[in-house]
């Protein structure tokens, strides 16, 4: 493999500067996942064929494996000293021992030279899925940087490989000394830890959710019903307002959907109304303590014929038995001897 280096400085002034590249973006808990040469010092691959290139071991640092599933967001890459640079990113899943699949990435873009070259991607990741690069034959790229370092090892196979194809990497395809110069933001998964309140009416009350990793929140369920609607707050919080219930639903689970993943919620929620009973024939004391049960409370009370407190019974109440309402609803009924 043809290798043109640029001005390199010293070991320790790279790895200084390429340590500065690991820091997190600003207003996400991102991580990042492989490394950046720094300025000046990509070395420029100038073949005749394309390859595919993985970094096959780190001496230290930042690593080129993702730690967790989710969704990358970017991939980085710092520019050579020429012009019309061509290089793309790789996301690969191991298979089985050297050989791997292409799960997604983005074609090549050409380059500014001597600058770090940013570019959006959306790919979802599993835990162990490598970060890798994609050259182009006939195009100067600005491939690998060096570090000296032995256990620095890249692997390359000779193909332009497409999503859902498989590489395979010969061992013997193996240069010691370099890594692979690329980058990637990853937004791990939501996780949910805890509800602000775990029951609430069935017409659909706030409820606070926290946790961490809230960005690019698509959904909020109860149940399979998604919210009435929700704000996120902030990365670990999200209010949001269940949707009405047409039952008393027990004991959903909360759940939270964003780009990275789906987070569910150990505490579940539960719906609380007033199932209205039937309390016909009753006297009034049994009939008061069967509608508290039922979540309801006693309403007007209506005597005829004579009726007393103690001794009618239920002739007629309101609303009828079965109905539905939020919970402290009172019930009219009406007592006959």
């Amino acid at each position: 493999m043809k290798r043109v280096s640029a001005v390199l400085g010293s070991l320790s002034a790279l790895l200084c500067c390429a340590g500065l590249m690991l820091a997190p973006a600003a207003g996400a808990q991102l991580i990042v996942v492989g490394q950046t040469a720094p300025p000046s010092s990509p070395i420029t691959c100038e073949e005749t064929l394309s390859y595919v290139e993985i970094q096959g071991s780190i001496a230290g640092g930042n690593g080129y494996v993702f730690p967790s599933s989710g969704l990358v967001t970017s991939w980085s890459v710092m520019g050579g000293s020429v012009g019309a640079q061509a290089f793309g990113v790789k996301i690969l899943r191991p298979v089985f021992g050297n050989s791997f699949k292409v799960v997604g990435g983005e074609v090549g873009f050409f380059l500014a030279p001597g600058i770090l070259n940013t570019y959006p991607l959306s790919v979802q990741v599993q835990a162990g899925d490598v970060l890798g690069t994609q050259y182009y034959g006939g195009e100067p790229a600005p491939c690998v940087f060096p570090t000296g370092l032995p256990g620095d090892q890249t692997r390359w196979d000779q193909r332009i490989a497409s999503t859902s194809s498989t590489v395979t990497f010969d061992p013997k395809n193996t240069e010691s000394g370099y890594r692979i110069n690329v980058s990637a933001t990853l937004l791990p998964p939501p996780v949910v830890s805890a509800l602000s309140s775990v029951k609430g009416s069935i017409k659909g009350e706030k409820v606070v959710i926290y946790g961490s990793n809230f960005a690019d929140v698509r959904s909020v369920k109860f149940g399979s019903s998604y919210a009435k609607s929700f704000a996120v707050e902030s990365e670990e919080q999200i209010t949001a307002y269940a949707p009405s219930a047409l039952r008393l639903e027990k004991n959903l689970p909360v759940s939270v959907t964003t780009g990275a993943g789906v987070a569910t919620s150990a505490q579940t929620y539960s719906y609380v109304g007033c199932k209205v009973p039937s309390v016909s024939g009753k006297k009034l004391k049994p009939a008061k303590r069967a509608l508290k049960r039922a979540g309801c409370r006693l309403g007007k009370v209506t005597k005829v014929e004579g009726a007393t407190a103690r001794t009618g019974r239920v002739l007629r109440q309101h609303p009828s038995p079965g109905t539905l309402r939020v919970p402290g609803t009172k019930v009219k009924l009406t007592l006959k001897p």
